[in-house]
């Protein structure tokens, strides 16, 4: 059977049929990749955004910790001691620095003896 010989209503039909199914497997992959993507940006949130995030929280946490030491180092009388130290500890800022260095350990994907 020649090309010549087909109807063109036929050479239309067939002509849609490719052009459908071009659209069915190009919809189909493209699907796939999003899959990829999503998972890839999954990936990057729950490792190295976390981790870096943590680190960096808790190396803010630290400089704050030690501007209160030096408050604490300078302040002149017992009731002004007490006043900072006790503004470190009623923020609850202890119990956060300890919840982001579990975060580090949880998230980290390498070996545990590198953190």
């Amino acid at each position: 059977m020649k090309l010549r010989e087909i109807n063109t209503n036929q050479k239309v039909f067939v002509g849609a049929a490719i052009i459908v199914l071009l659209v069915v497997f190009s919809g189909v992959y493209s699907l796939r990749q999003l899959n990829n993507i999503s998972q890839l940006t999954i990936q990057l949130y729950d490792h190295p955004l976390t981790v870096s995030n943590a680190l960096l929280n808790i190396q803010s946490d630290i400089n704050a910790m030690h501007r209160s030491m030096k408050d604490v180092a300078v302040a002149e009388t017992d009731e002004m001691r007490s006043n900072i130290s006790g503004k470190w500890t009623r923020a609850g800022s202890v119990e956060k620095l300890f919840g982001r260095i579990c975060t580090i350990f949880r998230r980290f994907n390498g070996c545990s003896k590198c953190i």
